[in-house]
């Protein structure tokens, strides 16, 4: 099934789950980044009582900078997920156009116009969705959350429970 949606090129999916994996880690950065500068507070309020500036200025900057990462991936994770799940379609649709206007006459009048008109915007738009989004989707966002169960297991196997 996998091998229909891609068009018989199922090792192309895995640049857009590559992005969509990297893009979806990237938003965890500011969130480690806010408990961090939390943590980072609460220390203020533990003997000898003293605010580490220095490194609250650093977590700022890093958060910046992570926005501005997110940000970038964000763009390419866009251009090779939907960029060319959208191109791959309407390349096909060009093909399917230019494969009807090859019928004879008589191929027009067995069909009903419902049908070729629901077999060219719906079967594609399927396609389109099932490339955007049931195919990279869950083997992106998988694979993060099976590495941050991980992670969290190593960090703390109590947590990880």
């Amino acid at each position: 099934m996998i091998r229909q949606f891609t068009f018989h090129k199922p090792k192309e999916i895995l640049q857009p789950t590559l992005w969509l994996f990297l893009s979806q880690a990237c938003s965890m950065l500011p969130a480690i980044l806010a408990y961090m500068a939390i943590y980072t507070l609460g220390e203020a309020f533990v003997p000898p009582y003293t605010l580490d500036l220095f490194r609250l200025i650093t977590l700022a900057a890093l958060g910046v900078g992570c926005f501005v990462l997110q940000y970038i991936v964000e763009l390419i994770s866009y251009y090779f997920t939907y960029g060319k799940a959208y191109r791959d379609t309407a390349d096909k649709r060009i093909a399917y156009i230019q494969k009807l206007r090859r019928q004879p006459l008589g191929f027009f009048s067995s069909k009903e116009s419902g049908e070729l008109i629901s077999s060219f915007s719906n079967d594609f738009a399927n396609v389109e969705y099932t490339l955007c989004y049931w195919l990279p989707y869950p083997l992106g966002v998988g694979a993060l959350l099976a590495i941050s169960i991980v992670w969290i297991c190593v960090y703390d196997w109590r947590m990880g429970l």
